[in-house]
């Protein structure tokens, strides 16, 4: 908001007792008609000297928004390029008597932007005082900042900072005019201004004289520790908070503290980021603003930012539900007028609505509905969920010639266990320079190609969970950037080998032998690994052993600790890029997986699990991280084979290996019987 010199307080006979030495009596021997013409002229007066006052306090005349947006010579040519709706709330912004702005809705429609300008139109109005630390009460020489602070230090350095950094040294105005000193972090200016860029994690921002700024991506800051609330009748609950409540209440407390005058702030703190969940820091803030006038709250979806034109006439209707109610695209009229009638009417759907949505996005809301109401309707979604939106793209992606190659669907260690090896492998007969064959085992499908494995360990009698996969090729799927722009892009097609639950023998653990016996068994078979990961539990020996004993790299990955795991494996559900086999542990764990938005976590419900989920999540996530980074496969006694030709080309090369015979099976295959491990 503009600078402003205020006048006096309201109009009282006491003040004026106060200020001019008129007494109580004197004043009430005045009629009213007189007291008025009194108050008047005594109130004029005061003001033409407020404006005196102000006069001495400026270095220079301030321009208006309009001018400071349109002149080149303030911000070169922001101006013609700022979506219309961001210039009119700038304008707006800064007419108010706003001290905060909450900017979020979709991605890339230029939150940031609007932010980067607000921040240089506040340097731009401390640029015009004459004395910015005796305006506002502040010891000379002391410096008065504005925060840029971001999830880290990367997006707060390019981001938030560079944005502003750049109109800055774009401007004659501030080069002529209030020239400063640039460095990696922090831009100074004379009197000790200055814009100091920093992450969440970062505290040195906070101990700054703070005028305003920007806390971006708020909704995205780690939660902090969960600390402890006493209740009623000794009663202690545990509560969350997210960073950026931290940091959002430390600035507001600080910009109060050093520049509060007669109840008004000054300065402007924007809250940058794009939609999350119903629970996030921002849906909150905007609900506890919902009647403070000292609030500006801007929240756009993509097309309604960005100039309508660049978007198709026709749309089509996304019903957004809530927490009992899930949200979906809406198929034709009828339905269309039974959901209007049912939020009109029905309490259970009274915070639900239909929005419209240009035909260029219809693909992204069949693929991933919640994301699309999030990044490009920016509209915020329930906070818990259900994971798997679109459950019969599971059964998609089932192989109906395939079947869960065991005579068991799960296994205990402590009793025998048969693998049907004939539906996994075949016998190969390999030829050398010499003219000599050689026969070796391997999988039926892509032998070839190296494997990964992820193996979910557990504790406490819990199951394990054990999945071997690969990557079968590659496919051009549609991406959007973080403007919105829908760009193709290779990605990898997942073959899933083998999935198994471990389940522990009663009463104990799983030994982590037996797990080790397993995967060596495969090997023995043929199937080649580049790498093994583990979740963090009782893992650490187990890595070890096999990176000894067979010379397999292994690494740490977990499931838990991120959400990503879990996106990766859905975005290959939802884009046909996985085939696996049904299993039923596995299909019965994934359909009920929970989206749990506040914690940051897929989790399974009350009394239920996911173990093999977990490790296929593990898998998939893996080697579309690595895959581009495992090893090409050698195998030993192939001396005609060459590393750098596709294994594909080889097989078809030397070992004849086609298409129409990727799933033949060999008749007479034996069957592994694996004994009880000790």
């Amino acid at each position: 908001m503009a600078l402003k010199i205020e006048g006096g307080q309201a109009r009282t006979e006491v003040e004026l007792e106060e200020r001019y030495g008129l007494t109580v009596d004197e004043l009430r021997d005045l009629s009213p008609e007189e007291r008025e013409l009194l108050f008047q002229m005594l109130w004029d007066a005061e003001e033409a000297d407020q404006e005196v006052i102000g006069a001495r306090e400026y270095d220079r005349e301030m321009v208006d928004m309009e001018q400071f947006l349109d002149d080149e010579y303030y911000l070169g040519n922001i101006g013609k390029t700022l979506y219309p709706c961001w210039r009119d709330d700038l304008i707006e912004l800064f007419s108010g008597d706003y001290h905060e702005a909450i900017i979020s809705g979709a991605i890339g429609i230029g939150k940031n932007t609007f932010a980067s300008i607000a921040v240089c139109r506040m340097v731009y109005e401390m640029s015009c005082l004459a004395d910015p630390q005796a305006m506002f009460g502040l010891e000379k020489g002391s410096e008065i900042a504005f925060c840029c602070i971001s999830v880290n230090e990367k997006l707060a350095k390019h981001a938030v900072f560079g944005g502003i950094k750049t109109k800055i040294m774009s401007s004659r105005y501030f080069m002529e005019q209030f020239p400063y000193k640039p460095t990696l972090t922090e831009l100074r200016f004379p009197n000790n201004i200055w814009i100091a860029a920093s992450s969440s994690s970062m505290s040195s921002a906070l101990s700054l004289n703070t005028f305003g700024g920007i806390l971006d991506e708020v909704n995205f800051m780690p939660m902090t520790p969960p600390r402890v609330q006493k209740i009623r009748h000794g009663a202690k609950r545990r509560e969350r908070a997210s960073h950026a409540e931290t940091l959002y209440n430390m600035v507001l407390r600080r910009m109060k503290s050093r520049y509060n005058r007669a109840g008004k702030v000054p300065g402007v703190l924007l809250l940058i980021s794009s939609k999350s969940h119903t629970d996030s820091f921002t849906e909150k803030r905007i609900r506890a603003a919902q009647d403070n006038q000292n609030v500006f709250v801007r929240e756009y979806a993509l097309w309604d930012a960005k100039p309508r034109k660049l978007f198709a006439v026709d749309t089509f209707d996304v019903f957004v539900g809530n927490e009992r109610i899930q949200s979906r695209m809406v198929d034709n009229d009828q339905q269309r007028n039974e959901l209007e009638q049912a939020i009109e009417h029905d309490a259970d759907y009274a915070d639900c609505q239909i929005t419209a949505v240009p035909m260029d996005f219809k693909a992204d809301f069949i693929s991933d509905l919640d994301s699309a109401l999030q990044d490009l309707a920016g509209i915020a979604t329930v906070s818990i969920s259900p994971f798997i939106q679109r459950r019969e793209d599971v059964y998609e992606a089932i192989d109906a010639t395939r079947d869960h190659p065991m005579e068991t669907e799960s296994w205990n260690p402590r009793t025998p266990a048969k693998i049907l090896w004939h539906k996994l492998t075949r016998q190969y007969k390999v030829r050398d320079n010499n003219g000599f064959t050689s026969e070796f085992e391997g999988p039926i499908v892509n032998p070839g190609k190296l494997r990964h494995v992820h193996i979910d360990t557990s504790l406490n009698h819990d199951c394990t969970g054990f999945c071997i996969s690969h990557i079968d090729g590659y496919t051009k799927v549609q991406r959007r950037d973080s403007e919105g722009n829908a760009h193709l892009e290779d990605a990898p097609v997942i073959y899933v080998d083998f999935m198994l639950r471990i389940i522990p023998p009663p009463g104990e653990d799983i030994i982590m032998a037996d797990i080790r016996t397993l995967l060596y068994s495969f090997m023995d078979h043929g199937y080649q690994f580049a790498l093994v990961t583990t979740d963090g539990y009782q893992s650490v020996e187990m890595r070890q052993y096999i990176e000894m004993q067979r010379g397999i790299e292994t690494s740490l990955q977990s499931v838990d600790k991120t959400e990503d795991p879990y996106i990766v494996l859905r975005s290959a559900i939802y884009e046909r890029r996985i085939s696996y086999y049904h299993y039923e542990p596995y299909l019965h764990e994934v359909q009920r997986l929970i989206h749990d938005k506040v914690k940051g976590k897929i989790d399974h419900p009350e009394a239920g699990s996911k173990d093999v989920s977990d490790a296929l999540a593990g898998s998939v996530f893996t080697l579309v991280d690595r895959g581009s980074t495992l090893p090409v496969p050698m195998r030993l006694g192939i001396s005609e084979y060459n590393q750098e030709e596709s294994p594909d080309a080889w097989l078809k090369r030397d070992l004849g290996i086609g298409e129409d015979k990727r799933k033949h099976e060999i008749d007479g295959a034996s069957d592994l019987l694996f004994p009880i491990v000790g």
